[in-house]
């Protein structure tokens, strides 16, 4: 009698499960005869309804009546914290709070937010910066005292010299990016260009100074030279601020969200490198001989979009585009008084080349020094 109630129990188990792997195989045909919503290049309208409020609106474009498929379209969205991307709107971190309303979406714009300093959602992606604006340091005053503090902290510590930067790249940064073909740098070279002929005229008629005196830290990880908050030091948050509405202007958005605190860094530990693994921290005692020493005056020459990625030059410095401030020349007045096309106005700029090319030489000249 047991055996037989033992057959009859495994009997219905069977066809139970047949039941059951006939319904997913149903559920999985219909999921393999239409392609996903968001496989459609017109990704619809998600919007976000709090979960207490009435919805009075339309029936959902999408809607199952199949529960599994609704379980598995709630876990697709709940379940990650990262942003669910499409062409036209998407929804950031949605709350387990709210509900999804999903609708065919009436519009046809990928950028929809307005430049407020922040990375707008169609670039919130893993993307690591890889370009730069800055402001080349390159007072020799400047270099020697530099390299007389490191060389006060090699020599307590020998193992902070793979964390020195060299004086032959040192600048400040205004902003940072990601560009990822040559369509972006184009649009980054405009930005820039934009920087300069808005720049230009205040920066002859009043060159702008930086004074760079004492050091501070960031958690004893960073080290770097500060710079005297004066008028200069306020036209000089004023200049980075126009860097990122022009290229904000382009679509082209800063990688970093902190607040803009310009620095001349002078070491920086990095713990994926293992030689530095060791050094937890770079400690105040190293430098407080320098704490309040002054260390010189910067006249900004330029402004420059500069690589990370790519090799130094044969100055030793980051390799990119440079705009030096200058007075118009009479070519320079005479194109651009007659003709607002980019290709003939980018003549005026050859001068620039080659003005760089000579300090490049004159760099090259004078390595050996900072060595």
């Amino acid at each position: 009698m047991s055996y037989l109630s033992r057959t009859v129990g495994f009997c219905f188990l069977a066809i139970e499960s047949l039941k059951v792997v006939r319904n997913r195989i149903k559920i999985l045909s219909e999921l393999r005869s239409s392609p996903p919503f968001w496989s459609n290049p017109s990704c619809p309208q998600i919007i976000v309804i709090d979960s207490n409020e009435k919805d009075d609106s339309e029936p959902r474009a999408v809607r199952s009546g199949d529960k599994e498929l609704d379980r598995n379209f709630n876990k697709m969205f709940f379940s990650s914290s990262k942003p669910f991307h499409c062409e036209e709107t998407m929804i950031l971190n949605a709350s387990p709070k709210k509900k999804l309303r999903i609708e065919p979406s009436s519009k046809n714009s990928n950028f929809v937010n307005i430049y407020k300093g922040a990375i707008p959602p169609e670039n919130r992606r893993s993307l690591h910066p890889n370009y730069f604006v800055a402001v080349q340091i390159s007072s020799p005053i400047i270099h020697q005292t530099i390299k007389n503090i490191q060389n006060h902290i090699v020599n307590q510590n020998v193992h902070f010299n793979d964390a020195m930067i060299s004086v032959l790249t040192l600048h400040i940064t205004l902003m940072v990016m990601n560009i990822e073909d040559e369509e972006t740098h184009e649009r980054a070279m405009k930005a820039l260009q934009n920087v300069y002929m808005e720049q230009n005229d205040a920066m002859c008629k009043n060159p702008l100074k930086l004074e760079f005196c004492g050091l501070g830290h960031f958690n004893n990880r960073v080290l770097y030279a500060k710079i005297k908050e004066d008028e200069s030091f306020k036209r000089f948050c004023d200049l980075a601020e126009c860097v990122q509405k022009h290229f904000a202007d382009v679509e082209i958005f800063s990688r970093d969200k902190r607040k803009f605190n310009p620095h001349l860094t002078i070491a920086k530990l990095n713990f994926s490198k293992w030689r530095q693994r060791a050094l937890k921290k770079i400690e105040p005692s190293l430098y407080n001989i320098f704490i309040d020493d002054f260390i010189g005056i910067e006249t900004i020459q330029g402004i420059q979009l500069l690589s990370m990625t790519d090799p130094k030059d044969d100055a030793g410095y980051y390799r990119g585009n440079n705009l030096i401030f200058e007075p118009k020349t009479s070519t320079q007045l005479e194109i651009s008084a007659t003709s607002s096309d980019d290709s003939e106005i980018n003549v005026a700029y050859d001068l620039v080349d080659k003005k760089k090319d000579v300090r490049m030489k004159i760099a090259e000249s004078s390595k050996d020094i900072f060595k």
